[in-house]
């Protein structure tokens, strides 16, 4: 059986599996929300070999997040942490050190000033969009998104692609479908640090750069979440010849169960072992911790 078959086999499955731990509650998912979400995430390029599979935890605690990924089967990258608390993000990545062999480190740790994730791994801005969508949508149903696809740090949290989307349900606070555009002239001068670009791409039609989808729903803190999700990319400036209305990767979301509590182990800031620290608030610098939190925190 083809990975692709086994993919969708297991996206059905988890669409139709009961939510054993579902809850429903009256404090609302605005506010004081606590819940935590656990699941599967499956990342598929459409156009590559690259396919992933982690299970993952989310866990929210009023505007606090965090989140916790290990790669099934492990790779280069055994496990994967972020924790964002008071505008501060930390991304912990632990090594497979049998795939990264000749380093006295056990992994990496960035340190960062904002409060939407980064790319580690690919799959986790599809978990935090689709369950803790409420930290990443501004009010009404349209505006301006950060592209937390892209894997650089500096693209991924400027609020620049012109989005529009529809609510899970009225008065809802996560979405069910997010169509993210593409526009050639924004892109390039984000891509460019801000330098003037030739503005005529502007008139261009705008294409579909990436979308949010859910499937189903269930009644879960007084709110409705949906029993899966999906992200698709795709790559409206490519010149290889391909199709641009082809998608590049996909991601789903799946398997889901949700619990009304927090795992507060998440929020445990110290790395276990010896890491190297990138700290990108104010002036870059970089450091060395051992079974210690970054400095600052």
């Amino acid at each position: 059986m083809s990975f692709h078959v086994k993919f969708m086999l297991t996206l059905l499955c988890g669409l139709f599996a009961p939510l054993r731990d579902s809850v429903a509650a009256s404090n609302g998912i605005k506010g004081d929300a606590r819940y935590t979400v656990t699941g599967q995430a499956f990342y598929f390029a459409t156009l590559g070999t690259g396919r992933f599979v982690y299970d993952f935890t989310l866990t929210v605690s009023n505007s606090s997040w965090a989140m916790e990924f290990e790669e099934i089967p492990s790779t280069k990258m055994r496990r994967m942490v972020q924790i964002c608390q008071s505008s501060n993000l930390v991304s912990m990545q632990y090594w497979n050190k049998r795939h990264m062999p000749g380093g006295s480190n056990d992994g990496y740790v960035m340190v960062d000033h904002r409060r939407v994730p980064v790319d580690s791994p690919s799959a986790a801005h599809a978990v935090f969009v689709g369950f803790a969508g409420q930290l990443y949508l501004p009010a009404g149903t349209k505006g301006l998104l950060h592209p937390l696809w892209h894997p650089d740090r500096e693209v991924s949290q400027k609020p620049f692609v012109r989005s529009e989307w529809e609510l899970i349900a009225p008065n809802s606070h996560l979405a069910a479908v997010i169509r993210c555009q593409y526009e050639a002239g924004k892109w390039n001068e984000t891509l460019d640090n801000g330098r003037a670009v030739d503005k005529s791409t502007e008139s261009e039609k705008r294409a579909l750069a990436a979308i949010y989808r859910s499937f189903g729903r269930t009644n879960f803190l007084g709110e409705m979440f949906p029993i899966a999700y999906a992200f698709t990319a795709f790559a409206p400036d490519r010149e290889d010849g391909r199709d641009k209305n082809l998608p590049v990767y996909e991601i789903t979301v799946t398997n889901v169960v949700l619990r009304p509590s927090v795992a507060n182990k998440l929020f445990d800031l110290r790395f276990k072992g010896k890491a190297v620290v990138e700290d990108f608030r104010g002036a870059q610098r970089t450091y060395t911790i051992t079974n210690a939190a970054p400095s600052g925190l």
